[in-house]
Protein backbone atom coordinates (compact mmCIF):
# COMPACT_ATOMS: atom_id res chain seq x y z
CA UNK A 1 0.00 0.00 0.00
CA UNK A 2 1.36 3.43 -0.93
CA UNK A 3 -0.08 5.26 2.05
CA UNK A 4 -2.16 4.94 5.18
CA UNK A 5 -5.97 4.84 5.27
CA UNK A 6 -7.88 7.45 7.19
CA UNK A 7 -11.24 6.58 8.70
CA UNK A 8 -13.03 8.34 5.83
CA UNK A 9 -11.20 6.23 3.26
CA UNK A 10 -8.87 9.02 2.14
CA UNK A 11 -5.31 8.01 1.50
CA UNK A 12 -2.65 9.75 3.61
CA UNK A 13 0.88 9.57 2.35
CA UNK A 14 3.58 8.99 4.92
CA UNK A 15 6.17 11.73 5.27
CA UNK A 16 9.14 11.15 2.99
CA UNK A 17 12.50 10.19 4.41
CA UNK A 18 15.32 10.97 2.02
CA UNK A 19 18.61 9.48 3.13
CA UNK A 20 21.93 8.51 1.66
CA UNK A 21 24.22 10.15 -0.84
CA UNK A 22 24.41 9.73 -4.59
CA UNK A 23 26.45 11.23 -7.36
CA UNK A 24 24.84 11.92 -10.72
CA UNK A 25 25.84 14.00 -13.72
CA UNK A 26 23.83 16.67 -15.44
CA UNK A 27 23.22 15.47 -18.98
CA UNK A 28 24.10 17.66 -22.01
CA UNK A 29 20.67 19.33 -21.76
CA UNK A 30 21.33 20.13 -18.07
CA UNK A 31 18.83 17.55 -16.81
CA UNK A 32 19.36 15.62 -13.60
CA UNK A 33 18.09 12.09 -13.07
CA UNK A 34 16.17 11.67 -9.82
CA UNK A 35 16.61 8.10 -8.52
CA UNK A 36 13.46 5.97 -8.66
CA UNK A 37 13.35 5.40 -4.90
CA UNK A 38 13.49 9.16 -4.29
CA UNK A 39 10.75 9.75 -6.87
CA UNK A 40 8.64 7.26 -4.91
CA UNK A 41 9.33 9.25 -1.73
CA UNK A 42 8.08 12.42 -3.45
CA UNK A 43 4.66 10.79 -3.82
CA UNK A 44 1.67 12.71 -5.17
CA UNK A 45 1.63 15.20 -6.66
CA UNK A 46 4.72 13.99 -8.48
CA UNK A 47 6.32 17.41 -8.51
CA UNK A 48 9.24 18.93 -6.67
CA UNK A 49 9.96 22.41 -5.38
CA UNK A 50 13.58 23.42 -5.91
CA UNK A 51 14.99 26.43 -4.08
CA UNK A 52 18.27 28.03 -3.11
CA UNK A 53 19.75 27.01 0.22
CA UNK A 54 19.07 29.33 3.15
CA UNK A 55 21.71 31.59 4.68
CA UNK A 56 23.92 31.46 1.58
CA UNK A 57 24.35 27.69 1.68
CA UNK A 58 25.69 27.07 -1.83
CA UNK A 59 23.25 24.26 -2.63
CA UNK A 60 19.70 23.64 -3.76
CA UNK A 61 16.96 22.19 -1.58
CA UNK A 62 14.50 19.87 -3.33
CA UNK A 63 11.22 19.32 -1.50
CA UNK A 64 8.26 17.20 -2.55
CA UNK A 65 5.58 19.69 -3.57
CA UNK A 66 3.20 18.36 -0.89
CA UNK A 67 5.81 19.00 1.82
CA UNK A 68 6.53 22.49 0.53
CA UNK A 69 2.81 23.27 0.51
CA UNK A 70 2.66 22.25 4.19
CA UNK A 71 5.71 24.36 5.04
CA UNK A 72 4.24 27.39 3.28
CA UNK A 73 0.78 27.04 4.84
CA UNK A 74 1.64 29.85 7.29
CA UNK A 75 1.42 32.27 4.35
CA UNK A 76 -2.37 32.00 4.26
CA UNK A 77 -2.47 34.04 7.49
CA UNK A 78 0.21 36.52 6.46
CA UNK A 79 -0.68 40.04 5.48
CA UNK A 80 0.55 41.64 2.28
CA UNK A 81 1.03 44.80 4.33
CA UNK A 82 3.81 43.01 6.30
CA UNK A 83 7.15 43.90 4.67
CA UNK A 84 8.72 40.64 5.91
CA UNK A 85 6.02 38.68 4.08
CA UNK A 86 6.63 40.63 0.88
CA UNK A 87 10.40 40.20 1.13
CA UNK A 88 10.11 36.48 1.86
CA UNK A 89 7.69 35.76 -0.97
CA UNK A 90 9.68 37.84 -3.48
CA UNK A 91 12.92 36.14 -2.56
CA UNK A 92 11.30 32.72 -2.68
CA UNK A 93 9.74 33.46 -6.05
CA UNK A 94 13.04 34.63 -7.54
CA UNK A 95 15.06 31.74 -6.18
CA UNK A 96 12.86 28.69 -6.71
CA UNK A 97 10.98 26.61 -9.27
CA UNK A 98 8.28 23.98 -9.28
CA UNK A 99 9.41 21.04 -11.41
CA UNK A 100 8.05 17.71 -12.58
CA UNK A 101 10.24 14.96 -13.94
CA UNK A 102 10.02 13.62 -17.45
CA UNK A 103 9.24 10.01 -18.38
CA UNK A 104 12.87 9.07 -17.66
CA UNK A 105 12.87 10.60 -14.17
CA UNK A 106 14.86 13.72 -15.06
CA UNK A 107 14.27 17.30 -14.01
CA UNK A 108 15.53 20.39 -15.81
CA UNK A 109 16.61 22.85 -13.15
CA UNK A 110 16.54 26.48 -14.32
CA UNK A 111 19.90 28.01 -15.20
CA UNK A 112 19.77 30.63 -12.44
CA UNK A 113 19.49 27.90 -9.80
CA UNK A 114 22.22 25.76 -11.38
CA UNK A 115 24.46 28.82 -11.42
CA UNK A 116 23.72 29.66 -7.78
CA UNK A 117 24.79 26.17 -6.65
CA UNK A 118 27.70 25.98 -9.11
CA UNK A 119 26.27 22.84 -10.71
CA UNK A 120 27.77 22.12 -14.12
CA UNK A 121 28.62 18.43 -14.32
CA UNK A 122 28.81 16.17 -11.30
CA UNK A 123 26.03 16.69 -8.74
CA UNK A 124 26.31 15.41 -5.19
CA UNK A 125 22.80 14.44 -4.03
CA UNK A 126 22.34 14.30 -0.28
CA UNK A 127 19.25 12.96 1.48
CA UNK A 128 18.16 15.32 4.28
CA UNK A 129 14.98 13.92 5.89
CA UNK A 130 12.00 15.65 4.20
CA UNK A 131 14.10 17.00 1.32
CA UNK A 132 17.21 16.22 -0.62
CA UNK A 133 19.95 18.65 -1.47
CA UNK A 134 22.00 19.18 -4.60
CA UNK A 135 25.63 20.23 -4.16
CA UNK A 136 28.73 20.71 -6.23
CA UNK A 137 31.07 18.11 -4.65
CA UNK A 138 33.81 20.66 -3.83
CA UNK A 139 31.34 23.10 -2.29
CA UNK A 140 29.82 20.34 -0.18
CA UNK A 141 33.22 19.31 1.18
CA UNK A 142 34.20 22.90 1.88
CA UNK A 143 30.91 23.69 3.63
CA UNK A 144 31.11 20.52 5.69
CA UNK A 145 34.64 21.31 6.85
CA UNK A 146 33.85 24.98 7.44
CA UNK A 147 30.49 25.99 8.84
CA UNK A 148 29.14 22.55 9.67
CA UNK A 149 32.24 21.53 11.60
CA UNK A 150 31.26 24.13 14.22
CA UNK A 151 27.94 22.42 14.93
CA UNK A 152 27.76 19.52 17.36
CA UNK A 153 25.19 17.10 15.96
CA UNK A 154 24.50 15.54 19.37
CA UNK A 155 23.69 18.94 20.86
CA UNK A 156 21.38 19.85 18.00
CA UNK A 157 19.67 16.44 18.17
CA UNK A 158 19.04 16.96 21.87
CA UNK A 159 17.61 20.47 21.29
CA UNK A 160 15.30 19.10 18.62
CA UNK A 161 14.08 16.36 20.97
CA UNK A 162 15.67 13.48 19.07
Amino acid sequence: MDGFQQSGGDLIQPAPMFSGVLTHNLDPKKRLNIPANWREQVGKPDRTFVMQGFDNEPCLYVFPMRIMAERLSFLKNAKVSDPRYRTFTRTLGESSAELAWDSQGRIRIPDNLLEYAGLTGVVFMLGAADRFELWHPDRRQSHKQGQESKITIGHVAQELGF
